[in-house]
């Protein structure tokens, strides 16, 4: 279930964003324990593998910003850098986008299932634009989320 409103989802995100940069000494050999020191990390391979997927997560709208300030503030001004950033975000939607088009459901009418699938390739595409409009503020609320929490 999603936030009503931008705002409360971004609250949401920056807490679950310093969540997960709290974890960050449960990737080592050694975790820490209550009360002080350290003790053999209990936690599975697959384990630190989600805890590492979600920090990586967490910098991905970051590198996104620094990636498209960097294609336009380099001398070169290369248009491949925003380009590059455009696939990233677009082609999750249209891998989505595929998938949905192509599978039906056995019930459905080939005229709606198409409807259908039109109204979700519109509605990934409405989601990515707003990624990239709020790409700035998204970049700048995860950095001091993980700033704020290797500070404390």
């Amino acid at each position: 279930e999603y936030p009503a409103r931008y705002g409360d989802d971004v609250k949401r995100r920056h807490r679950w964003i310093r969540g997960d940069w709290q974890l960050l000494p449960w990737l080592l050999p050694w975790a820490p324990v209550q009360g002080g020191g350290w003790k053999r990390n209990p936690l599975s391979a697959l384990s630190r593998w989600k805890i590492l997927d979600n920090l990586r997560r967490s910098l991905v709208a970051p590198s996104l910003l620094v990636l498209l300030l960097f294609g336009w503030l380099a001398r070169t001004q290369q248009p491949s850098w925003t380009f590059a950033v455009l696939m990233v975000v677009l082609v999750p939607l249209l891998l989505a986008s595929l998938l949905e088009l192509f599978q039906k459901p056995r019930d459905a009418v080939l005229d709606q299932h198409l409807r259908a699938a039109l109204r979700a390739v519109g509605q990934h595409l409405a989601r990515s634009a707003l990624y990239l409009v709020w790409l700035p503020h998204e970049a700048l609320y995860s950095l001091d989320a993980v700033l704020r929490t290797l500070w404390r």
